[in-house]
């Protein structure tokens, strides 16, 4: 599970299709209540394309609530899966 501390939200190790359903249950009504948010991928290994929706989700929440979201070592093989499904422009404004 994610990990809170402050407005920083670590990821799991896996951000996957058998991850994801389980993290959207529990934390739909946390999501980005701050008016910063950091989410840190420094201990994600693995992200697949149901992970990439959740990371765009988190960035749409961010946009509608008018939050500075700030996405932290997100991995090269993400922002190539990103870039493999025409979102890498839409995540790469966010990674500091």
């Amino acid at each position: 599970m994610i990990e809170i501390n402050n407005n920083i939200w670590v990821m799991p190790s896996h951000l996957d299709a058998s991850t994801v359903p389980a993290i959207a249950k529990k934390y739909s009504k946390q999501v980005l209540s701050h008016n910063q948010c950091i989410l840190d991928f420094s201990k994600c290994h693995k992200v697949d394309s149901a992970g990439l929706a959740m990371i765009i989700e988190f960035i749409k929440q961010a946009k509608n609530k008018s939050i500075d979201l700030q996405i932290c070592d997100l991995s090269d093989d993400t922002i190539s899966l990103a870039k493999s499904h025409g979102v890498k422009d839409i995540i790469t404004q966010y990674i500091k």
